[in-house]
């Protein structure tokens, strides 16, 4: 998936500009800017997080959606391994305060990563369009909600 334009930029080059096609301009221009927001949308958002990764980082796909940004399921062709990569969401990328909690965050980590019941942080970076992200291992097993709405831990494992 690296590499390459996006699904956004094939759309309008197989479309092209709306008001050069024949009939209702005005109806043409609806709906391009429809299929334009459309792919503007979650799948586009995919594509740009997909595109501003590393290359060693293929396969990406979406896994869930927090307050603070988006987590995937990548390959890292580097280290021949599934991932998870945390990425900062868009709209709190120009936040220098955010950015640094973020980066704080991932620092802390990664000094944690040979703890128990601890995640190992591998890679942190930026997107191409400067959307700060941590790469760290992913773990079978769904979400911590998805978890524990399958079965409630014992007093051991909590």
């Amino acid at each position: 998936m690296s590499g390459g334009c996006c699904e956004g930029e094939r759309a309008r080059h197989s479309v092209g500009d709306p008001s050069s096609r024949s009939g209702n301009p005005s109806e043409a221009t609806a709906s391009f800017a429809r299929y334009t927001v459309f792919l503007q949308g979650f799948h586009g958002r995919v594509q740009q997080v997909t595109n501003g990764l590393p290359p060693r980082y293929e396969d990406v796909e979406h896994m869930a959606r927090g307050g603070m940004g988006d987590v995937y399921r990548a390959t890292d062709t580097a280290l021949g391994r599934s991932v998870a990569v945390k990425v900062l969401s868009e709209r709190y990328a120009g936040n220098e305060d955010i950015v640094r909690r973020f980066r704080n965050e991932a620092l802390a980590a990664a000094r944690l990563s040979n703890a128990p019941h601890t995640v190992t942080v591998f890679d942190v970076g930026e997107t191409a369009g400067g959307q700060p992200f941590m790469v760290m291992e992913f773990l079978e097993g769904g979400s911590r909600e998805q978890r524990l709405r399958r079965a409630r831990p014992s007093r051991e494992e909590a």
